[in-house]
């Protein structure tokens, strides 16, 4: 160990690259199931027949998506999904001017939903495993993984670790 204030370099063998060595690897099954998980969606809604307006009053979700490999990131995607559909089907419009001009210019003119208007749906994981994928995982587990290996990277470095004092 060298003593404090003394100068530290680092050595490595003659044969051994200073600058490091990377590694890249990736996973591509050999049969490709593609990307999608099996689910279904219910909903009981209440229609007022006099002005069109919908109600959601309950709404489930089962969904299989392998085995999860984080499931809290797999629920977000799921919940997203749920609020985007609803925006799609029920609020969300893009109304045109006679002259072809979009009406709908700011989030102001064009209604998202919100928390009021997507309900809190149950959500109910069936994990069967998939038997093509080594990590026995589907597609929205593969998309969590995927999603969290972009953050921290595939790539990684080592760098000569004998420390030898000046």
């Amino acid at each position: 160990m060298p003593t404090p204030g003394t100068a530290v370099r680092r050595t490595c063998q003659p044969d051994v690259d200073p600058s490091g060595l990377e590694v890249t690897s990736g996973y591509k099954p050999q049969r490709d199931s593609g990307t999608f998980s099996y689910a279904a969606h219910a909903a009981v809604v209440a229609v007022d027949p006099d002005l069109g307006e919908i109600e959601i009053l309950d709404y489930v979700i089962v969904e299989d998506g392998g085995v999860l490999v984080n499931p809290m990131v797999v629920d977000g995607q799921i919940y997203g999904g749920l609020a985007q559909g609803i925006g799609t089907a029920l609020y969300e419009e893009m109304p045109f001017d006679a002259a072809g001009q979009p009406l709908a210019t700011t989030l102001a003119d064009y209604l998202l939903p919100g928390p009021t208007e997507v309900p809190a749906a149950r959500l109910d994981h069936m994990e069967t495993p998939s038997p093509y994928t080594q990590s026995v995982s589907k597609a929205s587990a593969r998309v969590a993984r995927s999603r969290r290996r972009r953050r921290s990277s595939t790539r990684s470095t080592t760098r000569c670790g004998r420390l030898a004092p000046n």
